[in-house]
């Protein structure tokens, strides 16, 4: 079977995001015939030149979306579905959510944390009151933030930090840094934020 005759569903359930849409070009520039599964609020890949057919569904936070991309898919031979954002994969109930709510300490965060810890180190009357944010897109958010503030307290302790020190909190998102819309600026929401008084 050609790749000009085999249809991909990618899903874009943002306005400004633009993996769909990378998605989309790329998929047709390699022959094959891209339609959009776009949630309310449009897509800059379902109004792209390269989508070959747009299909209207419901959020993937909301419990409609999973009904309506099946039925699409039962309504059509697609070679596959691309899921293409974080929310997507988590409706799809993907096997490996640990790849999307992340918790774990990255590498660039250890050198964040070692700056914190020789400031405590040098001053042992400081203390640092740790705060776990999350974003809305994330399953159980309180639970989430909590283990981020978790991760960087037993980081801190095992750098020698009494954990008496070391306070910790869980704001879910409460602290968001940019607007609450789904897939967009996540990053900026997924944090621990660290104070330092006496």
């Amino acid at each position: 079977m050609s790749a000009l005759k085999q249809w991909v569903l990618v899903t874009a359930d943002g306005p400004q995001l633009r993996d769909p849409l990378v998605a989309v070009r790329a998929l047709a520039a390699a022959g094959f015939q891209p339609a959009v599964a776009v949630s309310p609020g449009g897509s800059l890949a379902a109004a792209s030149r390269f989508c070959r057919q747009r299909i209207n569904v419901p959020h993937p936070t909301t419990e409609g979306w999973l009904p309506a991309i099946r039925q699409e898919l039962s309504r059509k031979d697609y070679l596959t579905v691309l899921p293409a954002s974080e929310v997507a994969l988590l409706a799809f109930g993907v096997a490996t959510p640990h790849l999307v709510d992340k918790a774990e300490l990255a590498p660039a965060h250890h050198v964040a944390l070692d700056g914190i810890a020789a400031k405590l180190r040098a001053d042992v009357t400081l203390k640092a009151q740790l705060g776990g944010a999350c974003d809305l897109t994330e399953k159980q958010s309180a639970a989430l933030s909590l283990q981020r503030a978790e991760n960087a307290r037993d980081y801190l302790a095992a750098k020698g930090i009494a954990s008496t020190r070391l306070e910790i909190q869980s704001y879910n998102s409460d602290w968001a840094r940019v607007e609450a819309q789904p897939t967009v600026g996540e990053g900026k929401n997924r944090r621990v934020q660290i104070w330092l008084h006496k």
